[in-house]
């Protein structure tokens, strides 16, 4: 899914206009009942710094990840991301997705062809590279696993400390 996002907004360029982000989410998940939803991207500016939105979206779900951007991205750069993204993680079998490490291989095979400093995008005028401005939340499918914030293994396994 790609769409203008601000804030707590997905779909709009201004503040006050779009879909708010806990509606979104939730129909995503009421999608994800009863539909073959494995993974959401998420390719919004600033969607991914909504980490608990993440967490509570794929709790209870079939929802095995949730990948989003924390800055304002340029859209070619983010595309070409995304799309190694969509290329190694519908890769996966069914039963991977039981498998956090099989996921998070994955996304590391996904953006390891990127360079973790390239400076993806801009905060308050700052500039932050890619390796600061994504986030991941996988919950393995399956009873007892719990959604988790995965994004500094994914940076450590990729060797691009944070």
């Amino acid at each position: 899914m790609a769409a203008h996002g601000t804030g707590k907004r997905i779909g709009g360029l201004k503040a006050k206009t779009g879909m708010k982000l806990p509606a979104m989410f939730k129909a995503v998940k009421n999608a994800a009942n009863y539909s073959n939803i494995e993974g959401v991207l998420i390719g919004s500016c600033s969607v991914g710094n909504n980490i608990d939105d993440f967490i509570s979206t794929t709790k209870n779900s079939h929802i095995a990840w949730i990948f989003g951007y924390t800055c304002e991205i340029g859209w070619m750069a983010s595309t070409l991301i995304d799309v190694s993204i969509f290329e190694h993680l519908m890769k996966l079998k069914k039963s991977d997705l039981k498998d956090r490490n099989k996921i998070l291989s994955a996304f590391e095979k996904a953006l390891r062809r990127f360079n973790g400093d390239y400076i993806l995008c801009k905060r308050k005028e700052k500039n932050i590279p890619l390796k600061s401005a994504i986030t991941l939340v996988v919950q393995p499918r399956g009873p007892g696993f719990k959604a988790q914030d995965e994004t500094e293994n994914l940076l450590k396994k990729l060797g691009w400390g944070a």
